[in-house]
């Protein structure tokens, strides 16, 4: 991270590595102080980019059809579309093929 490092922090390179030390705690880390918090960020930050990208593809679709639920109250004609019985009149194939 070359991110700043907080108040009281100093960094110090040893055998090419470098760490951090607290002067007040004297306290040494290999790790930037900060670098927990600046995990948190990246992850908050992909979720959001992960959660955009759901919205995006559910837009994606034609308005409406995500959410298409059959009403109740209106017949089912799927079936009768291509009912080919003697007699099934309009709702027949032959029906529906010559228009009537």
């Amino acid at each position: 991270i070359r991110a700043p490092l907080p108040l009281g922090y100093s960094s110090h390179t040893e055998d090419g590595e470098m760490y951090f030390y607290h002067a007040e705690s004297k306290t040494s880390t290999w790790e930037h102080p900060l670098d927990a918090h600046y995990k948190q960020l990246v992850i908050l930050h992909r979720a959001k980019l992960a959660q955009a990208h759901k919205a995006q593809s559910r837009r994606d679709y034609p308005p409406g059809i995500e959410n298409v639920a059959p009403n109740e109250e209106e017949e089912d004609t799927s079936a009768a579309v291509f009912d080919m019985r003697p007699g099934a009149g309009s709702k027949g194939i032959l029906s529906m093929l010559r228009g009537r």
